[in-house]
């Protein structure tokens, strides 16, 4: 038995030896392996009709010190292959559904944001912020890649990099993009690519093919076992956890704010004569609205 087997392999092998009961539990934990891995037992059984020693029992059948293994190993599953987005919206409207309190959606919502903001506080290491940030201001060029629901971020840090610097840009997802890319990229270039799960396989080989050109590459992920970080010189492991269906990216946005402040903190009088300058040319050419500003006449 191979310790990182998946769960449903395991049962696969031992189904003729489990009884019906165990079985029935067996194939509740394969239908539903996000609510394994994040409910309590308690609640776990309600939902199964069975009682909790069950599972624990099903746990040993299958070869698992105990349930919580078990659990750990449907945590792993899910966060490395996560494309249980329909199954997290029905938890989400079951937890709903039974909260006899009938407590506002924001307040659960809140709360978890508000958790995964102070364990970014407490486990950043500010020595690795420091020398992100000194290569980010050294940096001859410097790269923003994400996919799917990362993108947003991405695009939202190089817009405010545009204001301090002008040899950030963001790498699409165009093959012609990422072959003209490769052929400047040098060692002093620096990488910053966000990817959360379920990992777009374009931005893990995009960030694979930047560390072997000796990028630095600063990876923005969701977990310890996340394919990204094998290909990053640094790593920040951002919780995303929520009620929602979807995950919570609020974190992230606390780290790419201030990794930017950061940034601009340290980057001296250029930093600030380009801020200045971009600002006024906005002002000049009426890109900042103004209630001061007479109405261009459409005739």
């Amino acid at each position: 038995m191979k310790k990182n087997q998946k769960f449903n392999d395991r049962l696969q092998e031992h189904l003729k030896e489990l009884s019906p009961q165990l079985l029935k539990a067996a194939q509740f934990i394969s239908t539903h392996p996000y609510e394994v891995a994040t409910r309590s037992l308690r609640y776990i059984s309600k939902s199964a009709t069975l009682p909790p020693p069950t599972f624990s029992r099903v746990a040993v059948a299958l070869n698992y010190k105990n349930f919580e293994e078990l659990r750990e190993s449907c945590r792993i599953e899910i966060k490395s292959n996560r494309f249980f987005y329909s199954e997290r919206a029905k938890s989400q409207q079951n937890e709903i559904l039974s909260d006899s309190n009938h407590t506002p959606f924001i307040f659960h919502q809140s709360n978890a944001t508000v958790n995964n903001i102070s364990s970014l506080l407490n486990s950043i290491d500010h020595k690795k912020m420091k020398i992100v940030v000194k290569r980010l201001i050294k940096a001859k060029r410097v790269i923003l890649l994400g996919g799917m629901s990362s993108r947003p971020f991405i695009d939202y840090m190089a817009y405010m990099a545009s204001m301090v610097f002008d040899n950030w840009q963001v790498l699409h997802g165009e093959t012609s993009s990422m072959t003209n890319l490769h052929l400047g990229m040098k060692d002093n270039h620096v990488a910053i690519v966000i990817s959360k799960a379920p990992y777009s396989s374009y931005t893990i080989n995009a960030a694979r093919a930047l560390n072997e050109k000796g990028v630095y590459v600063v990876g923005i992920t969701d977990e310890h076992v996340s394919p990204l970080i094998a290909f990053c010189s640094e790593s920040f492991v951002v919780k995303t956890e929520t009620p929602l269906f979807f995950q919570s990216h609020a974190a992230t946005i606390v780290l790419i704010e201030s990794i930017m402040g950061s940034v601009v903190a340290g980057g001296g009088m250029a930093v600030r004569k380009r801020i200045a300058s971009i600002e006024a040319a906005n002002k000049q050419s009426d890109i900042y609205f103004s209630t001061n500003r007479t109405p261009k006449s459409n005739t």
